[in-house]
């Protein structure tokens, strides 16, 4: 786990290193990036990498550049899914509840058969032969 005290300054971060010092998923920060909010490096292999120093620098800062109040959009957004989520699955509970209540209302109930209705004599006359 990387945190700020162990950074040396000119280290480079991975998305998931600065998501984690920033609390925030690390396709935030690859938003971040691609949106120029927070300036990355490419490496060889396509992969983007941040300057610590500058990651501290916003941290420290008050992460000038970094939009907050569309991070606090998101986490509002993301609460309303869930809550709009719930209340759909509220809504299929009550209709699965309904259609359970309309199948069952005129069933008759099946009685219960015991083994010893099935068995050509009383279990307990039933003994052992020895042959």
């Amino acid at each position: 786990m990387t945190t700020t005290s162990e950074l040396p300054p000119r280290a480079l971060l991975t998305p998931g290193e600065v998501a984690m010092l920033f609390h925030v998923d690390p396709k935030t920060v690859t938003r971040w990036a691609k949106s120029g909010k927070l300036p990355c490096i490419r490496t060889l292999g396509g992969h983007r990498r941040y300057r610590a120093e500058l990651v501290l620098n916003l941290l420290r800062d008050g992460a000038e550049g970094v939009p907050w109040s569309s991070i606090t959009e998101v986490i509002q957004s993301a609460l309303q899914e869930i809550r709009d989520d719930q209340a759909e699955l509220d809504k299929q509970r009550a209709l699965d509840e309904a259609a359970i209540a309309r199948a069952t209302r005129g069933a008759r109930a099946v009685p219960v058969r015991t083994v010893e209705e099935f068995l050509p004599e009383p279990a307990s006359e039933l003994t052992p032969q020895v042959v």
